[in-house]
């Protein structure tokens, strides 16, 4: 990833939807905005598909971190895994890499670790435990960089046996030349992208000064971000009205992010009142913007309405779709599969949910599991309905942990599956982190 060619985040607002389903099954399902979003950071390793799936990708205020599995394998029962993990804010590698050892002496007394090599901004090391603190045998080769968003860690782990010789030298020589810009040339990179790399490396006065020059100039781009770190509260008071304020001057130039998160604003009465009303006119004018999470949301509301719009909301998913929205692939997905407009499409569905749920998509993953088990698109496999089932129900899809206790516990006489034996939901979720 090349300095001038920076992919930034665009701001948006992380808040939980509100929905008020009108038909059976719709209930409290809605669009989960971008919280896959990667930052502008993110390592590109060149896994081939074929062999390696997203098992699990996590986003919260600190971190976000995608785990790329080997194909029948689940995040429970891997043997391999590469990680990629960024957390927020400047950090040291030197200090992240005691910090993280420490931890795992504290459990496993007979740890070995070596420093492979090191420089002032990025360190590689790697670990083995021959089994502790009830995990098998495990190895782990890890590349820490300090960027520009933050702390990054790339890793490739293997549990059973220890990676060597070639094969070492390989995933080393992967894990070092993965490109990550851990250093910007202010004069060959755009202000609104240095303010906005401040905000992930959480240098909150640094993006504050940035933003507050562009926006005395009218940019719409830093309006709507000092709107959002006034939402947020970063590096100021926390204020609904001042982040409306910011919305609506960036509003004025048009702007499809500043139309959608003010239509977040109304729909959940935050800096105003509620509004349903007024949120689906600034959602429709983002979406036609070509705003992708306002064109999915929008998509819902009209799946929503007492008599719904099919072909519309098909139009706008297909559309949120080609604009990377994870969830619009499932739902279209589950119009074809309900008949939601049209004929059912059950191959048509079992396609849509298949992408979606490779890409680490949980409702995806459950209805896939459903068309596996009942044969409706596809050959019925209790072995694959029992594994997208599982990798939903780590995910904390309840209907999906709720398949997995009545359908594939041994309790239940369930056929052999590639998922554990014990399906102790609490202990699942402990053994999901290497």
């Amino acid at each position: 990833m090349e300095p001038k060619s920076v992919r930034v985040l665009v701001g948006l607002i992380a808040c939980g939807l509100i929905c008020a389903a009108a038909r059976p099954g719709l209930a409290c399902e809605a669009m989960i905005g971008r919280e896959y979003t990667d930052p502008p950071e993110v390592a590109q390793l060149d896994l081939d598909r074929s062999q390696w799936h997203v098992g699990r990708r996590l986003r919260d205020e600190g971190r976000a971190r995608i785990e790329y599995l080997k194909a029948a394998e689940t995040t429970r029962d891997w043997t391999e895994l590469v990680t990629w993990q960024v957390t927020f804010g400047k950090q040291d590698p030197d200090r992240s890499m005691r910090e993280f050892l420490r931890m795992l002496r504290y459990q496993c007394p007979e740890l070995e670790s070596r420093t492979v090599r090191q420089t002032e901004s990025e360190l590689i090391f790697e670990w083995w435990h021959s089994g502790c603190f009830g995990r098998p045998a495990q190895h782990e080769l890890v590349r820490l960089v300090s960027g520009l968003t933050g702390g990054h860690m790339l890793a490739y782990d293997r549990r059973g046996k220890r990676v060597e010789g070639e094969d070492r030298d390989r995933w080393l020589e992967r894990l070092q030349k993965a490109p990550l810009v851990t250093e910007i040339d202010p004069a060959s990179t755009e202000e609104i992208d240095q303010a906005r790399l401040a905000i992930w490396a959480r240098d909150y006065d640094r993006a504050h000064e940035l933003l507050r020059q562009l926006a005395k100039q009218g940019d719409p781009a830093a309006q709507e971000e000092l709107a959002r770190l006034s939402f947020e509260g970063w590096g100021t008071e926390q204020s609904d009205t001042q982040a409306v304020e910011w919305f609506r001057k960036a509003i004025a130039k048009d702007y499809a992010p500043a139309h959608y998160n003010l239509a977040r604003m109304y729909e959940q009465g935050r800096g105003l009142d509620r509004d349903p009303a007024k949120a689906r006119v600034h959602f429709e004018a983002a979406a036609k913007l070509g705003h992708a999470d306002a064109q999915g949301r929008l998509a819902f509301l009209l799946l929503d309405e007492p008599e719904p719009d099919y072909a519309a909301a098909a139009r706008w998913f297909e559309r949120a779709s080609k604009g990377g929205h994870l969830d619009a692939d499932y739902w279209l997905g589950r119009m074809a599969e309900e008949g939601w407009g049209a004929e059912a499409d059950l191959a048509r569905a079992f396609e849509l949910y298949t992408g979606a749920a490779e890409a680490g998509q949980p409702d995806a993953q459950y209805r896939l599991a459903l068309l596996y088990q009942d044969g409706r698109g596809v050959k019925a496999d209790p072995d694959e309905a029992g594994k997208w089932a599982y990798r939903a129900a780590v995910q904390d899809s309840a209907e999906a942990q709720e398949l997995v206790r009545s359908r594939y516990s041994p309790s239940a006489q369930a056929p052999k599956l590639s998922v554990p034996e014990k399906l102790d939901l609490e202990e699942m979720r402990k053994a999901m982190t290497p």
